[in-house]
């Protein structure tokens, strides 16, 4: 697990760093650490309920390496109703969420081989390399049982009977005692619990009484650790929902104000095209307008100067025909009146002759 973790999101703003760290408990530099003076029972370290303990020596000097709790059987009773209710809930996961645990464990004690194969040779007296490959060794039981766990089927039993059918169901059946030897103070333990685990039961393990401190020390880094795994996952998750959110908000408002923007640019759009054709409109009328007037006044001034030259040319026909009608008249009547006086003449000649 990577103890420190960069997180970075690209807004318009700015460059958002965050940056989290995550103080492992346990420390490759200081063995001391992993060396527990207290028993583990229901997710607590606890001491004796007779308050005695005993020394845990190096068998190489004699040197003291730790100091344990001496359980007895009260204390052996509270971890296995401890271990019973813990069993209620565990054999409810499914068996890749077990594996998932197992491997998880596997990883841990892999990153943390150095500094358990040290406790193995302060209080087994083994030689560091030895202790190196019992770590690996022991490792690979939680591997191996990760695996193991999911191929757990039941099968079909040929019935005797025709109108029967045989099954069997293997299910995990309660809390596991486990005992394990000093020679092998870790992968002992790995090869017994890993499976009692990937099976869905729960463990009360009785180390070696002369190699109590490797059972000590797996139960340290089993719970630290994936209780920072856990933690350091919650805050990638809040981390990034965070930025999720943040990022999100930065394109909801980028979102807005470019739809506020093209919103304004299309009502100035809209706006000038309407003026536009309105202009436009406001033109054509005019024109139109203008062209239909002069189209007017030049058919009413047609008409007008057709009209008053048909009133000038009937005027005239009709002064020329009433001359001439007088002309005519007159003519007719001085005709007349000369032939009456031709007439008179003749006759007034005549009465003289």
């Amino acid at each position: 697990m990577p103890k420190t973790l960069f997180f970075v999101i690209n807004t318009s703003q700015q460059l958002f760093y965050k940056r989290i760290t995550y103080k492992t408990f346990i420390h490759k530099a200081r063995m001391s650490s992993l060396i527990k003076d207290k028993a583990y029972v229901n997710g607590e370290w606890v001491a004796a309920k007779s308050g005695a303990t005993y020394n845990v020596t190096n068998p190489a000097n004699g040197s003291i390496v730790g100091t344990v709790p001496d359980m007895k059987a009260t204390d052996t009773e509270v971890a296995i109703q401890s271990a019973y209710k813990a069993f209620q809930t565990w054999k409810k996961t499914t068996a890749k969420e077990r594996g998932e645990m197992l491997k998880k464990a596997y990883r841990i004690m892999l990153e943390q081989k150095e500094e358990l194969a040290r406790i193995i040779t302060l209080e087994n007296g083994k030689p560091t390399a030895e202790s190196m490959g019992e770590i690996n060794y022991g490792a690979g039981f939680c591997e191996w049982f990760a695996e193991e766990g999911r191929r757990i089927q039941g099968g079909i039993v040929s019935s005797p009977f025709p109108s029967k059918k045989i099954f069997t169901l293997k299910q995990p059946i309660g809390v596991c005692g486990m005992i394990t030897p000093w020679n092998f103070p870790n992968a002992m333990i790995t090869r017994k619990a890993c499976a009692a685990l990937a099976a869905g039961c729960t463990v009360v393990i009785k180390p070696g009484e002369d190699t109590p401190l490797s059972a000590l020390a797996l139960c340290e880094v089993y719970i630290v650790y994936i209780t920072l795994s856990t933690l350091a996952l919650c805050e990638v998750y809040i981390v990034y929902i965070t930025l999720s959110t943040l990022a999100l908000c930065e394109v909801y408002i980028v979102y807005i104000t470019l739809s506020a923007l093209a919103l304004c640019e299309v009502c100035i759009v809209y706006i000038t095209l309407s003026t536009l054709a309105l202009c436009e409109v406001y033109i054509e009328y005019i024109t139109l307008s203008a062209l239909a007037l002069c189209e007017v006044y030049i058919v009413y001034i047609t008409l007008s100067t057709l009209a008053l030259c048909e009133v000038y040319i009937v005027y005239i026909t009709l002064s020329a025909l009433a001359l001439c009608e007088v002309y005519i008249e007159y003519i007719t009547l001085s005709a007349l009146a000369l032939c009456e006086i031709y007439s008179i003449h003749y006759i007034v000649n005549s009465s003289f002759m």
